[in-house]
Order: structure tokens, then sequence, then C-alpha cells
């Protein structure tokens, strides 16, 4: 008897089903998942004028949408610095922004499986040629490097560089980091192709990536409050399912120049 007890109450407890978290909740309940966003052009833009987002990774993220049945606001548009202030008061229930996760951001948010992995160079002005495949000629005193803070180029700056003079851009689209080294402000930046890429279409000649490989090759997904399981894994299966497909990729690229090339999840 006492053993049939001992059954019954082990089925009964692990049959329960876990508390889905608040995030999840709210976004069942209302059909919406609520968006932080920040701009990163040419794939997340913003006009001006109307307040209107487009580009690819906006596309991908209303249709991963699409696929839950779900409708996507875009509610606030964000900073790095406090990016993740919005998951403790409920402002927004995911980051809808390409984020490369990290251990520091760890402490802050979870992340969903990558969308893709994006390689992270180093530019300098197109006469200074020290630190082509000579990267620990970077990581000297006499070396300022261009940040934003909270962003991708800190924290690739602080692990990689940390005895270089760090040179704080306020902007967050990185294009002060770009002026800030062809002004000679600073010396080089670390950053994914894109941001470097529009900056010399409109500055040309003036900016060059450094000579060697990437220093960094990244994961970029979007962020979820800590302890947001159920959220996490609705997205984790709508971005696997698109992923199988090929739609990431084929959304990503659309009408992107081909100097722009990130690596995507393969198809099984």
């Amino acid at each position: 008897m006492r053993y049939f007890l001992l059954v019954l109450a082990l089925f009964f407890f692990t049959a329960l089903p876990a508390q889905a978290g608040k995030a999840y909740e709210r976004v069942v309940k209302s059909g919406t998942i609520t968006c932080g966003y920040f701009t990163w052009a040419p794939f997340l833009v913003k006009d001006p004028n109307t307040g209107i987002l487009s580009g690819p990774f906006v596309d991908v993220v209303e249709k991963i949408g699409k696929k839950l049945s779900l409708k996507i606001d875009w509610k606030e548009e964000i900073d790095f610095n406090n990016m993740f202030e919005g998951f403790r008061n409920g402002r927004y229930d995911v980051i809808c922004g390409p984020l490369f996760p990290t251990p520091a951001r760890a402490l802050g948010a979870d992340f969903t499986v990558p969308l893709g992995y994006a390689p992270t160079y180093l530019y300098a002005r197109t006469d200074d040629k020290r630190f082509d495949n000579k990267y620990e000629m970077v990581n000297k005193p006499e070396t300022r490097i261009s940040i934003i803070e909270g962003e991708f180029s800190q924290i690739v700056a602080n692990e990689k560089f940390p005895a270089a003079k760090k040179v704080t851009a306020m902007n967050i689209d990185g294009t002060q980091t770009f002026m800030d080294v062809t002004t000679n402000k600073s010396d080089i930046v670390a950053s994914e192709p894109t941001a470097p890429y529009l900056f010399q279409k409109s500055n040309p000649g003036k900016l060059k990536r450094v000579e060697g490989g990437p220093i960094h090759t990244g994961a970029f997904s979007l962020a979820t409050p800590i302890g947001e399981y159920e959220l996490t894994r609705m997205l984790d299966i709508a971005i696997d399912n698109m992923a199988e497909g090929g739609e990431i990729e084929k959304l990503m690229t659309n009408g992107m120049p081909e100097e722009i090339k990130f690596i995507y999840p393969s198809k099984p």
C-alpha cells in the first residue's frame, strides 16, 4: 500500500505542468509579442519621419510572429546600457534585435537559439598599416580603440585588448566610432561588417578592414527575460522551423550587398 501511494504521489507531482512565466502568460493571453528593439542598418532601420521600421531583420521577426500566430508590437526603442531594464518592469517581452549572447549579458537575460552567426573584424584608417596581420599591436596602452558602452565593441575590446585605451562613442549605430577612427580621435574599432560597409559608402577611402581574419565569430539571437523558459522555447521552435526551411537566410540576404556575409544555420 505504501509503495502504491509513493508511485501515485510521484506520478501526480511529475505530471503537474511547470508554472509558466509572466511574460509567456502575457503573450499567450494578448496574442502579441511586445518588442524592445534597436536599429541595426541595413537590417533594422527606422524612418525618422514616420517611425516605421523596415529591413530584413524586421521581416524575420514578423515571420516568427506569423509562425506562432502572434502579432508583433514594436513598442520601444532601447539602448545597450539599460536594455534589460524593460524585462524587469514588463515593458516588453522580447528584445527583437540581433544580440550576441555573452557571459556578461547572461546575467541580465536569456537568449534563443541562434538566427545566424556574424564575424567581427577590426577597422582602421586607410593609411594605417600598423595592425595588418599583427593584432597583438592593438593590445598596447598607446592604442586607442573605439567602443560603445554595453555594445559588443566594448566586450571585444575589454576581452581581447584590455591594455588598449578605450574611446567611448555616444551613438549606438556605430557611426561615431568609425568617425573617431577616421578623424584620428582613435586608432581602431571592432565591428561586424554591416555598419562599416554603410560608413564606407558614405565616406569612401577613409576606413579599411584590417588585414587578417575575424577576431570573433558569434551567434546573434533574440533576448528574453531570465526564467521565461516557455517563452524562449516557443521562439526556439519557430526559429528552428524557419532555419530548417532556409527562410532565415532567404530573408536576411534579401537585397543585401555581396560584401555583407553572415553564416546561417544549415538545413538538415
